[in-house]
């Protein structure tokens, strides 16, 4: 067993500069070693100086770091798109891959993805959605599987994150379904607060490597920034297994809230109540009440705990299969609108922030809350005049984008 494990960061800018601090700030172990940086135009890298001062190889791409290092993880923080060309790239050559979320754009990406990994002679992909290696997601999720609050009954996150112009302006990606011929499917649910949706997926996996396969699928997606995607979406899930699956979250509101969640079961409900310091606090029928902890702590656990099982040779975590059950969901979301509603324009308003400005729907914020607190859709709600109601899609063995 080796005592050092090499790794590769892909990707400099936006979230590689998280992978670069945790690097630099030394929160990682000793014997995980970053040995190179790959990135074509590292413009918006926060740690080039670290970089250089560390004399850390640069390389443009995959192609030129694979002629002189051969690194045993390659973390890739590049755009959705490039998820799948340079993880099946990596696995080809031999290193395990730590992919950030989403996995891919489409499950047909994400099955090209699963048979490199199965032709790589043991190599595997893990997906960078961090509660899932939090240990306080770990220990209730040990116990979900073990029976402790009995079965479970419905799963329900709220994330209202405004964003402002900046944010879509950030990358020619952002905000898009396609980029150059490309599937990018960037919206909220897919990528900014794709964690929660996640979590209650996996955190019904029956396994601690797997989550709950998605059976049907009703969203209702709405715009109004001047985006190709949606910037708001409310999505009901039904898994297998029979849990409801509810998740609201937007880009178009004017206040940020959450993430608040309730998961109820038929002993207990499990209740989050938002910020970094908040916790995951189980309420039983009996009176019992216990703190599992937060879910924000230890972001570094997802290096730590992937580079755990490179070396005990164990199964990772979260998986490029535990991913796929988010994908289904957003795939699904995608195929269920044809087109995407734009909110009324009486009720699209723009707020001047020093440089920058927010675009946000007027009252979205308590129409998404009541839904949250009623366990419903806009549509659903009967006095919501924008609302269109959206159609079911059931998830099949074959089901694709």
């Amino acid at each position: 067993m080796p005592s050092n494990v090499s790794v590769a960061l892909v990707g400099l800018g936006g979230y590689g500069n998280h992978y670069l601090g945790e690097f630099f700030n030394s929160e990682l172990p000793g014997h995980i070693k970053l040995v190179a940086v790959v990135d074509p135009n590292p413009v918006s890298c926060e740690h080039l100086a670290e970089i250089k001062a560390a004399g850390l190889p640069l390389f443009p791409d995959l192609d030129a770091m694979y002629k002189d290092i051969k690194p045993d993880l390659v973390i890739i923080a590049a755009p959705i798109h490039l998820h799948t060309p340079m993880t099946c790239k990596a696995l080809e050559m031999g290193s395990h891959v730590l992919c950030e979320k989403p996995l891919a754009a489409t499950l047909d990406d994400a099955v090209t993805m699963l048979e490199a990994q199965e032709s790589s002679g043991g190599r595997q992909v893990a997906v960078g959605y961090q509660w899932s290696y939090a240990p306080a997601t770990i220990r209730l999720k040990k116990d979900i599987m073990g029976g402790r609050f009995g079965r479970p009954l419905r799963m329900k996150t709220i994330s209202l994150w405004p964003r402002m112009a900046s944010y879509y302006a950030r990358a020619p990606w952002a905000g898009r379904i396609k980029l150059g011929g490309n599937y990018v499917m960037d919206s909220p649910v897919t990528n900014a607060t794709a964690h929660y949706l996640h979590n209650m997926l996996y955190l019904l996996g029956a396994e601690d490597y797997l989550a709950a396969v998605p059976e049907k699928v009703t969203a209702e997606i709405y715009r109004a920034k001047e985006t190709e995607n949606y910037d708001t979406g409310m999505v009901r899930v039904i898994t297998e297994s029979g849990v409801e699956v509810l998740f609201y979250t937007t880009h178009s509101c004017k206040h940020q809230i959450g993430p608040l969640l309730q998961f109820d079961f038929e002993d207990a409900s499990i209740v989050f109540a938002g910020g970094a310091g908040e916790v995951y606090i189980a309420r039983f029928k009996g009176g019992t009440v216990e703190n599992y902890g937060s879910p924000n702590d230890m972001p570094e656990a997802k290096v730590v705990l992937t580079v755990d099982s490179i070396l005990d040779g164990g199964r990772f975590r979260c998986d490029a299969r535990a991913a796929c059950s988010h994908l289904m969901v957003t795939n699904a979301i995608q195929k269920s609108a044809a087109d995407i509603p734009v909110f009324p324009s009486d009720l699209v308003k723009e707020e001047k922030l020093d440089n920058d400005s927010l675009v946000y729907a007027s009252a979205l914020d308590e129409v998404m809350l009541q839904c949250y607190s009623s366990n419903i859709l806009p549509s659903e709600f009967g006095s919501v005049h924008w609302a269109r109601p959206a159609s079911e899609i059931s998830i099949s063995p074959d089901f694709k984008i």
